[in-house]
């Protein structure tokens, strides 16, 4: 999203309040410095994955 890039965040969270319970998604900003550094540690199977 826009406001990742924007203030130079790695990783942010998009929180839904509206619905009867709470929805989040985690999204992580691709074109971060350490984005593939990050995706290597978190999924060193399965790189680019996002579950």
């Amino acid at each position: 999203m826009n406001y990742l890039e924007a203030y130079n965040l790695e990783i942010g969270l998009l929180i839904n309040f509206g619905s009867k319970s709470l929805e989040y998604k985690r999204l992580t900003n691709k074109k971060h410095a350490d984005y593939s550094k990050s995706e290597k540690s978190i999924h060193p199977k399965n790189p680019g994955s996002d579950t």
